[in-house]
């Protein structure tokens, strides 16, 4: 994804930055780094400091080393190509066996909403009535696995761990198509191995998190095949209206399932409108589909539950449960168990500093950095949802270090289309002007000699219809014509500034008299000599014409 160089994300880097550096700032001051007392928040501040200053060296110097090695094109060979499927491989396969083990390990009784399990067994009767989409969708999915297993009650956490690596599958597709491969290999890592995703699991704890997750990686999925397409400038027929009208019924159900989604996509979708190179306005265009036919979703959710006579009461009870509990924020990177990996995670965030600047002709993070700021200033707006959760936040978290390896990857002198050859450019602006003027270009086929290289012939502009002389027949064509050329064999000098070898070189220095007296002339009569040669006794060149007195040679 390559979006044009506004003003727009300067301002939107500008907030992240103070915003990232009041998280590094806070959340060092709570993580037990230093001792309480007077001097806790100046240690804080220099720690702030030094974090974010060091990081955008960091950033800066592997950048330089990404352009020095030509990362992009070292990453288009086959070995680079192995070597990336096969870390997404070993990170997939390490996170499975991770939370296995800590399934394994746990000492805990399961808990959580028993009621999700007991709902799905097999030949038992609904332990209580489900209202909630994300609970009778969870029952369902889990009562399919069950019917091959039986009904264990453990069932439900290796369901729970097949879930999340599925989000974790599609979130690093994501990332691999509007960040890059390195870019994906981190996110991948980093949601695997992130011990506050493994928690509930430690704990035995039967929830529907895990396909939250999976529907919003679905969602973010298809958002990023959009995105990637209109960047692409593939979005070239009508049909591809059908497809626009799929986005937006995602992100409808999406946004009828949880309010805060629409929050954390709105940005994604908005880049559509700044895609650099897009002078059609594909983006525009399609993003009105989108958000017509995620409206009309919304709506048709809404009226499914009671029929379109009730849309409004329904539709207020919505507002309701997500908006009801107002001006409530949690800062939940202060009381975690985790606050040095949330410290050290700030810190590399701060990184997209130096790396927004790394490549001038376009952007493409500004959209996950507006998502992130909007997330959690939306939190103390929103109610139920879970957007404003410490697993949905970390992704996004997650999501914004991938954007600094993105930047850092990025080379500096990519630009938004493959540069042109002056070749290719000289040929473009002749056809252009063979349009104007109704001319065609042809291009005379070259001749290979032995010994020497090819040359490339001037391109001949003649009348549209016109037909060319080839072979003998070119009067243009003089290296295959048969005409035979003049020679020059005599002792004529063709240069006047050179001196003949017979002739005597120490005479230019004599006098002109002695000069006569040495070679004395005599005068002839041309008219005499004229007579007495005969015409075909005259010596002619091969070039010379016969003419004959009164002749006209002029035209």
């Amino acid at each position: 994804m390559k979006l044009k160089r506004m003003w727009p994300g300067l301002c939107i880097l500008i907030v992240f930055i103070l915003f990232d550096v009041v998280m590094v700032a806070s959340s060092s001051f709570f993580s037990g780094l230093f001792p309480l007392g007077e001097m806790t928040l100046t240690y804080s501040l220099i720690l702030t400091v030094l974090g974010v200053l060091m990081m955008s060296i960091l950033t800066f110097l592997a950048g330089r080393i990404c352009d020095h090695i030509d990362l992009r094109e070292l990453s288009e060979t086959m070995g680079v190509k192995i070597i990336y499927v096969l870390m997404l491989i070993a990170i997939f396969v390490g996170g499975i066996f991770y939370r296995l083990e800590v399934v394994s390990r746990s000492l805990a009784s399961p808990g959580g909403k028993l009621s999700l399990f007991e709902n799905a067994q097999i030949g038992s009767n609904l332990a209580s009535n489900e209202y909630d989409l994300l609970s009778i969708v969870y029952s369902s999915l889990l009562r399919s696995v069950l019917f091959f297993t039986g009904n264990n009650i453990a069932v439900s956490f290796f369901f729970q761990i097949a879930l999340f690596m599925i989000f974790v599958l599609l979130g690093t597709i994501t990332a691999r198509l509007l960040l890059g491969k390195a870019a994906a290999i981190i996110f991948a890592a980093y949601i695997s191995f992130m011990p506050i995703f493994v928690e509930d699991l430690g704990n035995l704890i039967i929830g529907t998190n895990e396909l939250f997750l999976v529907l919003l990686g679905i969602e973010l999925l298809v958002i990023s095949i959009y995105l990637k397409n209109v960047s692409d400038g593939k979005y070239t027929s009508g049909w591809f209206i059908i497809w626009y009208v799929f986005v937006g019924m995602v992100v409808g159900f999406m946004t009828y399932l949880d309010a805060g989604t629409i929050v954390a996509v709105l940005p994604l979708l908005l880049s559509a409108l700044f895609m650099a190179g897009d002078y059609e306005h594909t983006g525009a265009k399609s993003f009105l589909f989108v958000m017509l036919a995620g409206l009309l979703t919304f709506a048709a959710m809404i009226a499914q539950e009671a029929g379109f006579s009730m849309f409004v009461p329904v539709l207020k009870n919505w507002a309701q449960y997500y908006f009801h509990n107002v001006m409530t924020f949690s800062m939940f990177w202060t009381y975690t168990n985790y606050k040095i990996i949330y410290v050290i995670t700030f810190i590399v965030m701060s990184g997209v500093l130096v790396g927004f600047f790394r490549n001038k002709n376009f952007g493409r993070v500004s959209p996950w950095l507006l998502s992130t700021i909007l997330v959690f200033m939306a939190t103390p707006f929103f109610g139920a949802t879970r957007m404003n959760d410490q697993l949905v936040v970390t992704v996004f978290f997650a999501f914004v270090i991938a954007c600094v390896v993105s930047l850092i990857a990025l080379t500096r002198k990519e630009e938004v289309y493959k540069t042109v050859s002056e070749d290719e450019k000289s040929q473009l602006q002749k056809e252009a002007e063979s349009m104007v003027t109704g001319t065609i270009v042809v291009e005379p086929e070259t001749e290979t000699k032995a010994g020497t290289e090819d040359t490339k012939a001037h391109p001949r502009f003649v009348p549209e219809g016109m037909v060319l002389p080839t072979g003998a027949e070119d009067e243009m064509d003089i290296e295959k014509t048969n005409m035979k050329m003049p020679e020059f064999k005599g002792k004529i000098a063709l240069c006047s500034g050179r001196v003949k070898d017979d002739f005597d070189k120490d005479k230019i220095k004599m006098p002109k008299e002695e000069i006569k007296r040495a070679h004395p002339t005599k005068h002839i009569d041309r008219n005499r000599l004229k007579d007495k040669v005969r015409p075909e006794e005259i010596k002619r060149d091969d070039f010379d014409l016969p003419y004959k007195e009164g002749d006209d040679f002029d035209i």
